[in-house]
């Protein structure tokens, strides 16, 4: 043995936000759902303030899912970024 020692080196840790982005898919993809139809079955019985809420839920769907897309955007550019860089 030559009594050096090999220098470990750390790599860097890329953050990805994929776990952030499924949840806010999922959730805005079952708040659109629901949504929907709670919008078309209380419309259909004229339960209006109730089918009011299933409008409510679409809009909640709407911003998760563009928050997504912003997530997912700045990630990309991020990426493209890091691999210019390195």
């Amino acid at each position: 043995m030559s009594g050096q020692k090999k220098k470990r080196t750390k790599k860097k840790r890329m953050r990805s936000y994929r776990k952030l982005k499924q949840f806010l898919w999922a959730f805005g993809m079952a708040g659109l759902g629901l949504g929907v139809l709670m919008l078309g079955w209380f419309g259909i019985h004229g339960r209006w303030d109730l089918a009011a809420w299933g409008l409510v839920y679409i809009l909640v769907s709407i911003i998760l899912l563009s928050l997504r897309n912003i997530i997912a955007a700045l990630d990309r550019k991020r990426k493209t970024r890091h691999r210019m860089y390195s």
